[in-house]
């Protein structure tokens, strides 16, 4: 049991005493250290109103009378709460989906649903959930950084890269990794790219400056690790605005050669919203493909790319959206999706990765439906470079 829970408070907002005491029974099983009931949205508002401390997690059934679940998740959105909301429900599957992209338009951070009847495991399984997910961000103010403090960090070279491992679902051995950003900051430490990413893509030069400095870091540990007998493939994403300088190819393939790494393992991913582009962006995309580096088109699903134009572009790869992939076992409608983008991605003869995988479930679906690699949180957090070769002996031994 994760003595984490212990510091833990819920609220359980469902008309049913006999739900209400089932799932209580069921959180205080699982060590949660304070729960509260209420049979309605204006109970659960006096509950929370009358807390000594925030609401950690949110159970709240969608189908009472009165004020029911939809009206409560707004007026909860309303007090700006922090908690981890559940949705318990029996009503229609897509209903749920619905007041979930809902109640996360408002703010809410909602960790998923749970049908009636409920179960422990399921219970255990989204207070899991709170602990990856919201237990890190709550209480930290919004950090934004400005374009000063930014040119600064690449200036002094305060930009690092971290690596989150891709695992190949046939044999399950590590393929690779992708190289995500952040930045070394004076007095606040290491920060996360949602803090300056907008304000680095306000500019094509200063997003430009900042790929640049991932792709010669990254680049060069992967030679440092081939040279220690690792070999990974790299992934990089790349803005469209860094694609609108013409030597980039040169500069990335310049890169490879000094750090002795062969262009075959080096991926740039490119979101999907962003493979629209122009003719300048086409032309460097070619040239990268023409220097058999690889391409991924990265979120897809999210972006409105057609079948047509996604048949002509020269990518090597297609990375699912983790919204399609997180608690794709337990969601028909997400299965659909899964099977179709996994069998677009195979005619189109590229390699089918799935982000957000948090779920052994998840992962033994994506198995069955023949997806090549996975990505998530299920096999690691990003690490620091100095952590990847103990991930991989590890994970290889684990895997053995």
């Amino acid at each position: 049991m994760d003595k984490r829970n212990a510091a833990l408070t819920a609220l359980v907002v469902d008309d049913s005493r006999t739900m209400r005491e089932m799932v209580s029974a069921m959180l205080e099983a699982q060590g949660i250290g304070h729960v509260e009931q209420a049979e309605d949205g204006v109970s659960a508002f006096r509950a929370i109103d009358g807390l000594e401390k925030p609401v950690d997690l949110l159970f709240c059934d969608l189908a009472m009378p009165g004020v029911d679940g939809v009206e409560t998740l707004r007026g909860l959105a309303a007090r700006n709460i922090e908690a981890g909301v559940v949705l318990l429900s029996g009503v229609d599957p897509k209903l749920i989906k619905t007041v979930a992209d809902m109640a996360e338009q408002l703010g809410l951070r909602v960790l998923g649903s749970i049908s009636k009847p409920f179960r422990e495991d399921q219970i255990a399984e989204v207070v899991a959930q709170y602990h990856r997910i919201v237990a890190p961000k709550r209480g930290r103010p919004a950090l934004t950084i400005t374009a000063q403090e930014l040119e600064a960090a690449i200036d002094d070279n305060r930009i690092e890269v971290f690596y989150q491992p891709k695992i190949r679902v046939s044999d399950s051995q590590v393929a690779g990794v992708e190289a995500l950003v952040r930045m070394r900051h004076p007095a606040y430490g290491l920060i996360q790219p949602s803090a300056f990413i907008d304000i680095a893509e306000e500019t094509s030069k200063r997003i430009t400056r900042l790929t640049l400095a991932v792709l010669q870091k990254a680049i060069a540990q992967a030679g440092e690790w081939r040279r220690a007998g690792l070999e990974l493939g790299l992934a990089v994403n790349v803005s469209t605005q860094s694609l609108r300088r013409l030597d980039l190819p040169d500069m990335v393939e310049d890169m490879a050669s000094k750090a002795g790494v062969d262009h075959t393992s080096i991926t740039m991913e490119v979101t999907e919203s962003q493979v629209m582009g122009t003719a300048e962006i086409l032309h460097i995309l070619s040239r990268f493909r023409l220097r058999n580096f690889k391409l991924s088109i990265d979120d897809f699903g999210t972006g409105h790319s057609s079948l047509a134009r996604l048949r002509r572009l020269p990518f090597t790869e297609l990375k699912i959206d983790r919204s399609f992939v997180d608690g794709a076992a337990d969601d028909p409608d997400l299965q659909s999706i899964l099977t179709s983008s996994i069998e677009l991605g195979k005619r189109l003869r590229m390699t089918v990765v799935a982000e957000g995988v948090e779920r052994w479930a998840d992962w033994r679906l994506l198995e069955r439906l023949g997806c090549d690699q996975i990505q998530g949180y299920i096999a690691s957090l990003p690490l620091a470079a100095a952590d990847i070769p103990g991930f991989v002996r590890r994970w290889t031994e684990r895997a053995a």
